[in-house]
């Protein structure tokens, strides 16, 4: 996919669904909750986009999910097929063994700091090269609210 690819963060099936039905044909990438890794695990995010992959099977989209630090939840998604591992603070060392697996595995080692966004109050761009991630807020708000956010992040591209 293209690093110009729409990035959506999802923290439910409810969530995945709808990006799923909006998105189409489009490609994109479905992120997991926050440090999905250790909270839900590598093997329910896997059965998440399998699950979608069934439902939806014209639908083009990877998965990336968040490990933060957690080398060991890293190594499980990578078990697990996910194309994108997100990590966070890890040491140079495991960064590059997980690198060199994933690529043997044909999947991606991303380190977090791709997402993040600049602070209002902040005086350098630091964070020059951040992806575009659209976050669904699904955990907390109703479906016709998420889809007018989803639709007006589209259209902003």
């Amino acid at each position: 996919m293209s690093p110009l690819t729409f990035h959506i963060r999802i923290h439910s099936f409810t969530g995945a669904a709808l990006a799923c039905r909006v998105m189409g044909t489009k490609p994109f990438i479905l992120h997991s909750p926050i440090n999905c890794g250790e909270t839900h695990g590598a093997k329910w995010f896997a059965a998440l986009l399998a699950e979608l992959n069934n439902a939806w099977p014209n639908c083009q989209f990877e998965g990336a999910i968040d490990c933060t630090h957690h080398t060991g939840q890293a190594l499980s998604a990578l078990e697990s097929n996910i194309a994108h591992v997100i990590v966070g603070d890890i040491s140079a060392d495991a960064m590059t063994s997980l690198r060199a697996i994933a690529r043997q595995k044909g999947s991606h080692i991303w380190a977090a700091t791709m997402f993040e966004q600049p602070r209002a109050d902040a005086t350098t761009t630091r964070v020059q090269n951040a992806m575009m991630l659209h976050d669904m807020d699904d955990h907390f708000l109703p479906e016709h609210e998420l889809e007018k956010r989803l639709r007006a992040a589209l259209a902003q591209l």
